[in-house]
């Protein structure tokens, strides 16, 4: 190891040429009830080793953290003794001390193949005792370099789901249109580093590739056929690759995490391909490299294709491959087949299955199982027939590795929600009474959350056109005459949220806003205010309509009928 800059100035006469550097951990443990004491330790390596720095704790108890060391330092004499604490006070009876130190060895030593030594003294001084106690420690090496040892192939690969329900995708597809976007997330990590080998055992000089298929899509346990549904994009959040790189620093190796795009160095290609029916030719949608970087998060459209698998495909010749949150989006289409299976339901289930292959530079089939064995295993069977049917390059008894996950698509009836909030806004001394702010709220909704216009209108029948809002007053308390604010927000003709300027609402005209007090409403005492909106007609999905004004509760009231309202 050479001398690292985080120990402080390399000291004077010692080079990297001429030494090698190591780092010990020390520790005590002593038990002082009676009197005050103090500690020391005693660096005195053998071999021509040199104690050079030293970090530590200090004196720590049971309570406290032995990993808040102090900074690098030099010992303090040519005794190599380092004294952390003053006479201690009564009452700290047990007690840790804690360091690292960093002792220098000649190279020469080592060469000679010599057993280094390093030997430690703790050492516990009484007040009261002319004599220390000690306790020795020590430890015994050679110096040899770690050697590269590989733990072996490995495949993973987990299946989720961005979320858990498309709700509403049933009316869709009840009125001729795709449900919505169901997105799978997929993550898998590829070790194939001893794929990369030539003919004398060096890694790196061959290129291995791997496959992450998501070519399965079932709905309420039937697998879908072409045309039942399609892939509209594909992305993939965070893809890195390991690397295995030379620690001259440290004569060892080091495994070196790099995101592609961010090196010059690296052999690494992601392709992305899909195919429009289970036994079509896999189309090549794009390459990304090093040069050719994925950009926008990694997010790929492939809308219109009629891509009903897709294929993501890295060569490398890396330690190790990681794609992390590659997410497949679905849409299913109204077709005979998958309104059947929808029929008389008002929520089904479907799951996804993705697949995992590998392959090295002779076209070798890596990575398989001698069976299936889904966490939902009554699709074990049907995935693998998959598997033998599907064109693998599987021979008998063998399949790919696989991972699930299950999406839920519902059908929603149309609500009307109406909710209410007050506010105290002022407290008028001047004419004896309270300002009293209500906000309204009406909500009305097809079921489907970024509805566009023409769902929503085959869903509800088209705009409302007007709405009616009643509010029954407390007792002693009166609309203030100033108007009634009222704005109105919803979802365009696209599904998107309609905004004015940079507001998500627009504000109706008070013209269009009729309001009316009844007092005395059928003999109850209070008032009822009725608002009456001519709504815009607008094509706005979803639409929100909020309505704010302001009541006047007198003093007299309040002791009437109490400040609870």
């Amino acid at each position: 190891m050479k001398w690292q800059s985080a120990w402080g100035e390399q000291p004077e006469g010692i080079t990297d040429d001429e030494y090698s550097y190591y780092v010990f951990q020390v520790q005590g443990d002593l038990f002082s009830e009676l009197m005050p004491y103090k500690v020391q330790f005693v660096e005195n390596p053998e071999n021509g080793g040199i104690p050079l720095v030293w970090k530590g704790s200090g004196m720590y108890t049971q309570n406290q953290d032995k990993k808040s060391l102090t900074s690098w330092q030099p010992f303090s004499d040519d005794t190599y003794t380092t004294d952390w604490s003053s006479w201690r006070n009564l009452g700290v009876a047990y007690g840790y001390p804690y360091m690292y130190t960093v002792v220098a060895y000649p190279k020469e030593a080592e060469a000679d193949g010599k057993e280094m030594v390093n030997n430690v003294t703790f050492r516990l001084q009484g007040q009261d005792h002319e004599e220390a106690q000690e306790a020795p420690a020590s430890v015994k090496f050679k110096n040899t370099a770690a050697p590269f040892s590989y733990e072996g192939d490995k495949f993973s690969v987990q299946k989720a789901t961005a979320s858990a329900v498309d709700r509403g995708g049933i009316n869709l597809l009840r009125l001729g249109k795709q449900s919505g976007e169901m997105q799978f997330i997929c993550r898998t990590s590829m070790q194939c580093y001893d794929q990369t080998k030539d003919d004398e055992g060096n890694y790196g000089k061959r290129n291995w590739t791997a496959e992450l298929i998501d070519d399965q899509l079932y709905l309420e346990g039937e697998l879908l056929q072409p045309g039942d549904y399609e892939f509209t994009g594909f992305s993939t959040v965070h893809y890195t690759y390991c690397e295995i790189e030379d620690d001259p620093d440290r004569g060892t190796y080091k495994k070196v995490i790099k995101e592609l795009g961010t090196n010059d160095d690296p052999d690494v290609t992601f392709s992305l391909y899909y195919r429009t029916s289970p036994d079509g030719e896999w189309i090549l949608f794009d390459t990304f490299d090093k040069s050719n970087p994925l950009k926008n998060s990694g997010s790929l459209d492939i809308e219109g294709t009629g891509a009903m698998q897709v294929k993501w495909v890295v060569n490398s010749n890396a330690y190790s491959v990681y794609s992390g949150n590659c997410i497949g989006v679905v849409r299913l289409n109204p077709t005979e087949h998958v309104l059947g299976l929808l029929e008389g339901k008002t929520s089904a289930t479907i799951t996804n299955v993705d697949s995992v292959r590998a392959f090295n530079d002779k076209g070798e089939l890596l990575g398989t199982t001698s069976k299936v064995n889904l966490q939902y295993p009554k699709f074990n069977d049907s995935v693998a027939q998959h598997d033998q049917e599907g064109g693998y390059g599987l021979g008998a008894g063998e399949y790919l590795m696989h991972d699930a996950a299950t999406y839920s698509i519902t059908a929603t009836d149309s609500a009307m929600t109406l909710s209410k909030s007050a506010t105290l806004k002022k407290t008028d001394d001047v004419n004896r009474n309270y300002v009293i702010e209500y906000t309204t709220i009406q909500n009305m909704t097809c079921g489907i959350y970024n509805a566009t216009w023409d769902v929503y209108r085959e869903l509800v029948g088209g705009n409302v056109g007007q709405t009616v809002i009643y509010d029954l007053l407390p007792e002693g308390m009166s609309y203030d005459g100033k108007g009634i604010t009222v704005t109105y927000s919803g979802r365009d003709e696209e599904g998107l949220y309609v905004t004015a300027g940079n507001t998500a609402s627009f504000t109706v005209p008070s013209s269009d806003v009729a309001v009316k007090q009844v007092r005395n409403w059928q003999g109850s005492g209070r008032t009822m205010l009725i608002a009456t909106v001519q709504l815009p007609d607008e094509k706005i999905a979803n639409p929100s309509v909020k309505l704010v004004y302001q009541c006047v509760y007198p003093w007299d009231s309040a002791t009437d009928y109490g400040l609870t309202l």
